[in-house]
């Protein structure tokens, strides 16, 4: 906002497409309260709403739960133009799954795009399957969108994170099969599969079956990333708290937290998340691993500090 009131001051009106590249790096940083700010800064120095700044505005509105305020925003442009396409729906139903999950609210968006005689996409499917407050939603979901289109791992691991949502560690297995079981390379399980997979295992307190879908991964040679990591170490962290009688557990914790390094996965929220974890359980092992992310070369956070002191 400071830097279009300094173009005004100048004399330089802000065109809207800076303005709409203004609204969308507010939306993807968490600060949707300031993209109407910004849309009322476009009209009121004479500026003309597009496409792209309506459909920033909708999703904003999606995002602070106004609905009321999104639906008038849809509905201003059935009216009075540019006519809601894709981007308005899936920009709206992703937001709004996004902070919580208001299923209504998602389907009614999918239903009204539909009546438009506007297209779902790939992604209109799977950010629909994300929003669905149970497995056979999303499951019906599945079967609708193959209908129309062939689903990819991208739907099936959208259905895994529902599963994980719902506790549902058997239908989170049962869809993992299946993807093997078509046989296809765009539905062959890929890193974000296992990870759901372990995270589902790890909310059911199986521990074995986190290493064991682990090991399956590596040998698959399927990459593990950060987010798969820190599911693994939460998981030692759960067993810990169970079974404290058992200090192996963050032997396996440090284990993989090193593994990870040597495979280059370096991510600061990783480096916190085995900080936190010996700072709960072992913090005479934390300088161990600054020495070892000192040897690979590794920034360390200012945050790992923090833990290395003791604080909670």
């Amino acid at each position: 906002l400071k830097a279009l009131q300094d173009f005004q001051d100048k004399g330089v009106r802000a065109g809207e497409r800076s303005i709409s590249a203004a609204m969308n790096v507010c939306l993807k940083n968490g600060l949707s309260r300031a993209v109407p700010r910004l849309h009322a800064h476009l009209l009121r120095t004479g500026g003309k709403p597009t496409i792209y700044t309506l459909n920033a505005l909708a999703a904003a509105y999606a995002n602070m739960k106004h609905y009321p305020k999104m639906w008038e925003t849809i509905e201003t442009m059935k009216k009075n133009g540019p006519t809601p396409n894709t981007m308005t729906y899936n920009g709206c139903i992703g937001q709004v799954a996004r902070t919580g999950v208001d299923t209504k609210q998602c389907f009614a968006l999918f239903k009204d795009m539909v009546e438009l005689k506007i297209q779902p996409d790939s992604h209109s499917w799977c950010r629909l399957i994300a929003a669905s407050e149970n497995v056979s939603q999303a499951q019906n979901v599945l079967d609708a969108m193959q209908r129309h289109v062939d689903p990819s791992y991208i739907h099936y691991n959208a259905v895994l994170s529902v599963c994980v949502k719902c506790n549902d560690t058997r239908s989170a297995e049962e869809f993992f099969h299946r993807m093997y079981a078509t046989g296809k390379k765009d539905t062959m399980p890929n890193t974000t599969t296992y990870t759901n997979l372990m995270s589902a295992y790890k909310k059911a307190g199986d521990f074995n079956k986190v290493v064991a879908t682990y090991n399956r991964m590596k040998k698959d040679a399927v990459t593990p990333n950060t987010a798969t990591y820190i599911v693994f170490i939460s998981a030692c962290d759960d067993m810990i708290v169970k079974h404290p009688e058992h200090p192996r557990y963050i032997d396996v914790a440090v284990i993989s937290f090193k593994q990870a390094i040597t495979e280059g996965i370096d991510d600061p929220s990783l480096i916190i998340t085995i900080a936190r974890f010996l700072n709960h359980h072992c913090r005479r092992r934390l300088p161990e691993i600054r020495g070892f992310l000192d040897e690979h070369e590794i920034d360390i956070p200012p945050d790992f500090a923090y833990y290395e002191g003791g604080k909670e």
